[in-house]
């Protein structure tokens, strides 16, 4: 019932009345699963009032383009569509990107990969630590005049795989089958 009444309060707020429809659509999705906390439905319904209308259009065209839900209808092909319809330029499209990921809607390619980077650099490390301990003992060797020659330095290329490509976040994708995906 509280959430209800953050809802109603919420209402009030709504400058662009077509979010009222997502707001009970959301509503009544939250109502039916049992296993969404008041703090998480909280949290759904604090960022719906955050978000225009424009922003929303750009979560929904994150979740056409990757087909997350399958039944939602494509409503926007790419994002010249919404720069189209909102009258807006390619440099305020790249704002809300990044104001729908500070959000938590959106992520980028650099949070799923970085933590495989991450594990690549360390390990390169790890390898050129190991050699450099030979290398350093065959110095020894060497100068001593126990070794001719010292050993290669062995190493391994890696390319950094992360990009700043947006994709909906798991969280986006929860929002977008609560508040947007239409009820039939």
């Amino acid at each position: 019932m509280e959430l209800i009444d953050y809802a109603y309060d919420s209402v009030e707020l709504y400058s662009q009345k077509e979010k009222i429809d997502m707001l009970s659509n959301g509503l009544i999705n939250i109502i039916k699963t049992d296993d969404i906390s008041f703090d998480i439905s909280y949290l759904y319904i604090n960022t719906l009032n955050r978000l225009s209308l424009l922003d929303l259009a750009v979560v929904k065209l994150y979740n056409n383009q990757n087909q997350y839900i399958d039944d939602s209808p494509v409503e926007f092909e790419s994002y010249q569509d919404i720069l189209d319809k909102f009258g807006i330029e390619y440099e305020q499209y790249e704002a809300i990107q990044g104001n729908l990921n500070t959000l938590g809607l959106l992520e980028t390619q650099t949070d799923q990969s970085l933590n495989k980077d991450l594990d690549t650099i360390e390990k390169q490390i790890e390898r050129i630590d190991k050699n450099s301990e030979t290398i350093i003992d065959d110095l020894d060797k060497l100068v001593s005049g126990k070794l001719k020659r010292v050993s290669k330095l062995k190493y391994e290329r890696f390319k950094i795989k992360s990009k700043d490509m947006y994709r909906l976040s798991k969280f986006g994708r929860d929002f977008y089958r609560h508040f947007l995906n239409t009820i039939e």
